[in-house]
């Protein structure tokens, strides 16, 4: 698992979950990297379970982000995140 590099027990601990696609969600996937073939494909795998599961989706990547809007998926970027953390006082 790609986690352990980063400390992916200790992130899960904190609650962060890891979520499977079903073959649907991948298939949503494979079309966005079609539409914006810059996307990566962990992107566009985020960005399909995001759609499909009406999910927030956090990206650093404008393109990620401006896309995910389009396709009605509430999206923001990282400063976004970093306002919350400020305003909430954590």
């Amino acid at each position: 698992m790609e986690l352990k590099e980063y400390g992916g027990d200790a992130l899960i601990d904190l609650g962060l979950r890891l979520e499977e696609l079903d073959a649907k969600e991948v298939a949503l996937a494979q079309s966005y990297s079609l539409r914006r073939r810059a996307l990566s494909v962990p992107d566009t795998l985020a960005l399909a379970l995001a759609k499909s599961r009406s999910s927030l989706l956090l990206s650093g990547d404008r393109k990620l982000v401006r896309l995910a809007r389009e396709k009605e998926v509430a999206a923001y970027g990282v400063l976004w995140l970093f306002d919350r953390i400020y305003d909430e006082g954590i």
